[in-house]
């Protein structure tokens, strides 16, 4: 009884698996699949890196979509350093500036959220309305996030854009990533 129980189980998965590639395979070829990353080819660019596949967003791009399974249409801002930021950032910061440089992928990127909405925007927001002291004037956290980027691409996006804006400080002491 076992026996018969387990190969019926295992005979209905199949049937299942087999079934969802078709109709996977079905839709593809209607031209009914969509892509999840709505940054069209065009609105990349290759960057001047050693790494192969190495792509960033185009600086001064607006990208605008909307998903059925989204409930709000979402806008991408790209700025002059192709970062996903509502504002440019000077290389010199103003005194009393304090930045935080944040690295990651989608979520750090806000991948499928308006640009105002991801979470170092709001960050950005909530140190600046509560935060300020006699140290600090300003807060600016710099976003460099990118979708599918994994620690190499991450580093090497920190060393293209973000060591113009702010260099790392280890243990007192300078590092840089030249060699990485």
């Amino acid at each position: 009884m076992r026996l018969k129980l387990f190969i019926s189980i295992i005979g209905f998965q199949i049937c299942v698996i087999v079934m969802s590639l078709f109709l996977l395979k079905r839709k593809n070829s209607m031209g009914l699949m969509t892509s999840i990353s709505p940054i069209k080819q065009e609105s990349i660019q290759k960057s001047s890196s050693n790494i192969k596949f190495f792509y960033e967003p185009k600086p001064n791009t607006i990208i605008k979509f909307n998903h059925a399974w989204l409930p709000d249409a979402v806008t991408y801002t790209f700025n002059d350093d192709s970062l996903n930021e509502r504002t440019n950032y000077e290389i010199n910061k103003e005194d009393k500036t304090y930045r935080i440089v944040t690295l990651g992928d989608s979520f750090t990127f806000g991948q499928n959220i308006s640009t105002e909405y991801n979470w170092t925007e709001l960050l950005e927001n909530e140190l600046n309305a509560n935060y300020l002291c006699s140290q600090i004037n300003k807060y600016e956290v710099i976003n460099l996030g990118v979708f599918s980027y994994d620690t190499q691409y991450e580093v090497e996006r920190y060393r293209l854009r973000g060591t113009n804006i702010i260099p790392i400080f280890l243990f007192g002491h300078l590092l840089t990533l030249n060699g990485y």
